[in-house]
């Protein structure tokens, strides 16, 4: 009973936790194979647990301290493999049990602030009402203090932007890649910059304005009327690596649809929720853009939605598919004169895949939010009119986007 008392609290505390249901194993038992992947599906305990043990590992290893977790989870697996194999169900449920206690463990745990963090938020400040400008600072005035929670933030760079920006992770070392006219060969040029050394660097010129990120690879089309021909560098090495040629044969499925997927939909990074904003939800084109995992997200999505409600609506739609539910971003100001011409653009998701990125462009209310689908809960984090184009991502368990304004590369942390 002590055994079955524990795991109860265990599983309830991980479950609140990570404000996630676990119902599942933490991958797809439809290709399970080996007997330990077998067991774990046939067995709702192991299975539930296996789902806990995969969320609290993704949260954990991406807090500073945990160097060590991989090897750990390295030899956890081998002596849950072996414990499961020779032993009562007992045994092998006691395993799963002690690996939640310690994750649980080393997640709860306060996280010292890394050097890199301290050194990305150095010179970071919250704008004041008297700082923006008088269109800026009436629409934040508007909002009450439970929506409008401005980031802390500071200018990187001023160029002549042509591209969104995008952040790729080297050696948890952030770099920006966007790209840029340069007057003086009057082309486009690839650019990358090292936040924390503030170095930059041009690239590769002659080349187009869609820029994105595939693993380690920065992509960007070789010609703005060629947008199935793409170069390739790996990030963090511009100048250092070789420049290659990406072929459509060759390119990610879902870079193809990445410029137009930012101004209409985006999946999450988990897969598990799908955003799209609203006037789209039942456009007759949108699920060819997607591929079939988000097609069948957006089906399950217009199932539980009304097409008279959204056919003028300007909120962000998001399904989740974990929980079979669907949420919409609030709709604020909607009886405004010029509410007609506002869209929402640049939807990114957080890297934890629990709230998503947006700007909204237009004459009302243009500038960045948040928004969390758990609560249905709206933040405006960037006020100024002109921000657009948000790229998040988490260094050190510290949260932080970059995103552009008036050709100004700006980035924001989370206040904590």
């Amino acid at each position: 009973m002590k055994r079955f008392a524990r795991l109860s609290l265990l599983l309830s505390g991980a479950v609140a936790f990570l404000s996630l249901p676990a119902q599942a194993a933490s991958f797809d038992c439809k290709l399970a194979k080996a007997p330990i992947e077998l067991q774990i599906c046939s067995t709702e305990s192991l299975s539930v647990m296996d789902e806990v043990i995969g969320k609290l590992y993704f949260k954990a290893r991406n807090l500073p301290g945990q160097e060590g977790l991989k090897e750990s989870q390295k030899t956890w697996l081998k002596a849950r493999n072996n414990a499961c194999e020779i032993s009562p169900l007992r045994e092998c449920e006691q395993v799963f049990i002690d690996r939640i206690g310690q994750l649980l463990q080393a997640v709860r745990e306060p996280q010292p602030e890394s050097l890199s963090v301290k050194m990305l938020q150095q010179g970071m400040l919250v704008p004041t009402l008297d700082q923006l400008d008088q269109y800026s600072r009436e629409k934040a005035e508007a909002l009450g203090a439970d929506i409008y929670t401005p980031w802390p933030r500071k200018q990187l760079l001023k160029m002549n932007i042509s591209s969104i920006p995008v952040v790729a992770l080297v050696d948890n070392k952030p770099f920006v890649y966007f790209t840029f006219h340069n007057p003086e060969v009057r082309k486009q040029c690839l650019y990358e910059y090292n936040i924390l050394e503030n170095k930059g660097v041009q690239g590769k010129c002659d080349i187009g304005t869609q820029v994105g990120l595939y693993g380690d690879q920065i992509l960007v089309n070789q010609h703005w009327s060629k947008n199935d021909e793409y170069y390739g560098v790996t990030a963090g090495t511009l100048f250092e690596g070789d420049i290659f040629e990406v072929g459509i044969d060759d390119k990610p499925e879902f870079f193809a649809n990445q410029i137009r997927e930012q101004s209409a939909w985006m999946a999450s990074k988990d897969g598990n929720k799908l955003a799209v904003v609203a006037r789209f939800v039942f456009d007759e084109d949108l699920a060819s853009s997607m591929p079939y995992q988000q097609s069948l997200q957006l089906e399950r999505m217009r199932e539980m939605t009304n097409p008279e409600m959204l056919k003028d609506a300007r909120p962000l739609v998001v399904y989740d598919r974990v929980t079979d539910k669907v949420s919409m971003s609030p709709d604020l100001l909607p009886n405004e004169d010029d509410y007609y011409w506002e869209s929402i653009f640049g939807i990114r998701w957080n890297e934890d895949s629990k709230t998503v990125f947006f700007d909204n462009e237009g004459s009302r209310l243009a500038c960045i939010w948040e928004f969390d689908p758990s609560d249905n809960k709206l933040y405006k984090i960037v006020p100024e009119s002109e921000a657009i184009n948000p790229y998040p991502f988490t260094l050190d368990g510290q949260d932080f986007i970059v995103y552009s304004v008036d050709n100004k590369i700006m980035m924001a942390a989370r206040p904590r």
